[in-house]
């Protein structure tokens, strides 16, 4: 059985509107929206890795406010062991297909009582970042072996926004990540590429369709229907 590989992002794009994934993922089209704050983010998480070795960091300007809040962040946590910049690949099974779960964590800490996840967040509040830690625990819960948690530890999440110093915290107990991995498992196994057919299906939000937040949406036939002015959120 072919094992396909599938991160979080590729799954919430493809939630969101199968073209979308199929100009990001498939056609590798870069994101126009979002791509300096998508390369504020990678920079950010490099001078972490380096600072993770021992190196010397100097920020560039336009990251010293971004980085004096991540060491004001990182304070609480010193004193307790983690990882930084974790990598994580797991196998998981659907009717039929095989995928291969990936992605990174920024910052895995064992508190006394619970295993944190923090993800570090350079731009503003998405409405897909709780969705997004409920992936993260989840794809913990699946790792406690790798990670040397008991069955039972409760996993926390913790995302962390560096330009205003906002907090989002959920506990997530092991009877509850049960419960997202049904939800997870319904939604993977909805994705195959092999069978994709490019027709545009977005999804509804809040305020709209999806087509009004999309970065592509100038070049999707679907998409310029929606050409106004649209609300500030990042897909």
């Amino acid at each position: 059985m072919t094992t396909s590989l599938l991160s979080f992002h590729q799954l919430r794009d493809w939630l969101c509107c199968p073209q979308l994934y199929a100009y990001k993922h498939l056609h590798m089209l870069p994101d126009y929206q979002h791509q300096a704050e998508q390369e504020r983010g990678e920079l950010l998480h490099t001078l972490i890795t380096q600072e993770s070795l021992g190196q010397s960091i100097q920020p560039p300007p336009d990251l010293v406010e971004l980085w004096q809040n991540y060491l004001n962040g990182m304070l609480p946590f010193r004193e307790y062991p983690s990882h930084s910049e974790w990598s994580y690949f797991f196998q998981f099974k659907t009717k039929g297909m095989s995928w291969g779960i990936h992605g990174r964590f920024d910052l895995l800490v064992y508190l006394p009582d619970s295993l944190l996840i923090i993800d570090w967040k350079t731009g503003s509040h998405s409405l897909t970042d709780s969705w997004q830690m409920e992936w993260y625990a989840w794809c913990c819960h699946r790792l406690r072996s790798a990670l040397n948690i008991s069955a039972d530890l409760p996993i926390q999440t913790q995302c962390i926004y560096l330009k205003d110093g906002r907090t989002q915290k959920v506990l997530f107990q092991p009877t509850e990540l049960e419960k997202h991995e049904e939800e997870f498992s319904k939604h993977i196994a909805q994705l195959n590429p092999k069978e994709y057919a490019f027709i545009p299906n977005p999804h509804s939000w809040q305020q709209g369709s999806w087509c009004e937040r999309c970065t592509y949406q100038e070049i999707c036939p679907e998409g310029i229907r929606y050409c106004h002015e649209r609300a500030d959120f990042a897909v």
